[in-house]
């Protein structure tokens, strides 16, 4: 995306080139931060059928859904 912004400002990219770029990274974001929630998910799923979820283990998912930076 930067060499796509930098292009841009020197004229050898074209306006629908960066924000192509910008789609594509925050669509790759949107994509992490499901990917976690999924983890996540599938985790508590795991241990819930085990057996072994425990209360503790409903606190630790909140700090990992920290949003991305």
């Amino acid at each position: 995306m930067e060499g796509n912004k930098i292009g841009y400002r020197i004229g050898t990219r074209i306006s629908p080139d960066v924000l192509n770029a910008e789609q594509q990274l925050f669509a790759s974001l949107r994509d992490l931060s499901r990917a976690h929630v999924e983890t996540i998910t599938q985790g508590l799923k795991l241990k819930a059928a085990a057996g072994t979820l425990q209360p503790t283990d409903l606190a630790g998912p909140e700090l990992l859904l920290e949003p991305l930076k």
